[in-house]
């Protein structure tokens, strides 16, 4: 019980919506070049995301 409780901390820290990028996004201070480098970064995982589906679809067993 003790791990848990300090395994679910330790994430607690690392969790995505507590980035400084996220929360100025969430308040509407990230300038429009910030947003628009985030959107090209961004761009490379959505295009590839049907891969990534269809790889995990191929190691599924019939």
């Amino acid at each position: 019980m003790e791990f848990t409780k300090s395994l679910n901390n330790k994430l607690d820290e690392l969790r995505l919506l507590n980035h400084p990028f996220y929360q100025s996004w969430n308040t509407g201070s990230l300038s429009l070049q910030a947003l628009q480098t985030y959107a090209k970064e961004y761009y490379h995982h959505v295009a590839a995301f049907p891969r990534y589906i269809s790889g995990i679809h191929f190691l599924c067993p019939i």
